[in-house]
């Protein structure tokens, strides 16, 4: 029974004590006021809804993380174009057709010549 009250007694004089001392605390924020020397004026608007877009328009400047120099062992005009831009290549891959036309034209003159040469080479060995 004796702990009973104890126990009920000790939150009792918390409670109570806890009270008086509520009023010195306030006692001490208006004594902080009067101490104020400068007065703080403050404007207040009203909150105003709007509504906002999911796209965001940014200016920049985009690069890839890896990247490759192309180049040519022959030169030429470029006939086609065979990727486009920002797809992946590996290597080995066909990335642009160079007009051959020049070539193709050396090329069959040098076959019209080997086969002149056979030609003769026949002909002075009978």
């Amino acid at each position: 029974m004796k702990r009973l009250l104890i126990i009920l007694m000790i939150p009792m004089a918390f409670i109570i004590f806890s009270g008086c001392a509520a009023g010195k605390g306030e006692e001490k924020v208006i004594e902080d006021v009067k101490n104020i020397e400068e007065v703080i004026y403050v404007k207040s608007e009203p909150v105003k809804s709007i509504e906002f877009s999911d796209e965001m328009v940014l200016p920049g400047i985009a690069e890839s993380f890896e990247s490759a120099d192309v180049v040519s062992k022959i030169s030429g005009d470029v006939k086609t174009i065979k990727f486009q831009i920002g797809e992946r290549v590996s290597a080995g891959d066909l990335v642009v057709k160079i007009d051959d036309t020049q070539y193709e034209l050396v090329r069959s003159k040098a076959e019209l010549g080997l086969e002149d040469a056979k030609f003769t080479l026949e002909t002075l060995k009978r």
